[in-house]
């Protein structure tokens, strides 16, 4: 529905109807619609998954290489865009937003806590931030160029936790 349809005529009602269940199934899983776009957001990728190599530069490729192959997807990525844009005035998609980044956060630390790197919530805005940029702003695919910059970028990150 996200890909074919505005963010803000996602109701209840209206997944029901598409999924062919209850609002009140709908309701018991998620609270509020916002929720249901979140978790859209979280679950169900079904491409590559991020993979932790011999080198950290290989596990942090991959890392990023997963996130463009998640975002490719229509869905997500409106679902993505939708969190982002409600979160500048909603307290509720602010909160969900917060959910998702620090649960991306997290994901990626543990997936190079074994080479000792840990992104502070800064530094991982840096890190993510180019391939962010391509993806939502220049509406393209992060070139190779691109990945192995920040790949580079973020393998010289100094390994420091939040303050």
């Amino acid at each position: 529905m996200l890909a074919t349809r505005s963010a803000f005529s996602i109701t209840f009602t209206a997944v029901a109807r598409a999924s062919g269940v209850t609002r009140q199934t709908l309701y018991a899983r998620w609270e509020t619609p916002q929720r249901l776009v979140a978790a859209a957001v979280l679950n169900g990728h079904s491409g590559a998954q991020p993979m932790r190599y011999d080198t950290l530069a290989a596990t942090i490729r991959s890392w990023f290489l997963s996130v463009i192959d998640g975002l490719s997807d229509p869905g997500r990525a409106a679902a993505l865009s939708a969190v982002i844009s409600f979160a500048q005035t909603d307290p509720a998609c602010r909160e969900i937003l917060g959910v998702i980044v620090e649960d991306r956060r997290a994901a990626f630390n543990e997936l190079v806590s074994g080479f000792g790197l840990e992104l502070s919530n800064d530094d991982f805005a840096i890190a993510s931030g180019p391939i962010f940029y391509a993806l939502f702003f220049d509406d393209r695919r992060p070139t190779p160029a691109l990945v192995e910059w920040t790949v580079d970028t973020v393998t010289a990150m100094p390994a420091r936790k939040e303050v």
